[in-house]
């Protein structure tokens, strides 16, 4: 499975995407409304904050590092994030497997991590229906989907895709220390020499 929210903040749809997964962690209205505007403040390149957001300004006001105004670098930089981790408090390492520093959001029903298919449109039986048929098979159209669901899949066929992504993460794990590290991939085969480059490599 792969990461496919974005944690792109300043693309509606990657905020609409957010606060679906939001929700399903019990999140209130108000609280997931605060989260996704200040993630939005920390990574659009104004000063200005948005109505529930915080700029620079607030950050130094409250003590906090103040916010790259860029996309993030890893997921976990999300932990700069005035709110975040508090908020999901126990669930906030599992929030990061759902969610990518990468566009994102272009549902791939092949490599789709099932919670985020939740936040698709698909009910869990759907998704258990998914999960099944591509150990075996592979989703060429939106039409497959519906076909092997039973149901109209609520996303634009524009948005749909079945070609892999070129951003993937990795974990890999130290034998002797126990100590794991997520690399995050981004795939550039058409760059001479460098089929890809390391975009970052965190200790999870």
């Amino acid at each position: 499975t792969s990461a496919s929210i974005s944690l792109r903040a300043n693309r509606a749809n990657s905020r609409e995407y957010l606060r679906h997964v939001l929700r399903s962690y019990g999140l209130s209205r108000d609280e997931i409304t605060q989260l996704v505007d200040r993630l939005r403040d920390y990574v659009d390149r104004d000063s200005e904050p948005s109505i529930n957001g915080m700029e620079a300004a607030g950050y130094k006001a409250a003590g906090y590092q103040r916010p790259t105004n860029r996309f993030l670098s890893s997921p976990t930089q999300l932990k700069n994030v005035p709110g975040w981790s508090d908020a999901l408090g126990d669930n906030f390492e599992h929030f990061l497997d759902l969610v990518t520093i990468d566009a994102g959001n272009r549902p791939n029903f092949n490599t789709a991590h099932p919670e985020a298919m939740i936040v698709y449109g698909l009910n869990t039986d759907a998704v258990q229906k998914v999960v099944g048929y591509r150990e075996q098979g592979v989703f060429k159209t939106l039409a497959d989907v519906n076909k092997v669901t039973g149901h109209l899949v609520p996303i634009d066929p524009l948005e749909f895709t079945s070609v892999p992504g070129d951003f993937v993460r990795l974990i890999l794990r130290d034998r002797s220390s126990g100590q794991a590290h997520w690399i995050g991939i981004k795939l550039t085969p058409r760059v001479g020499n460098a089929p890809f480059k390391i975009a970052y490599r965190v200790a999870i």
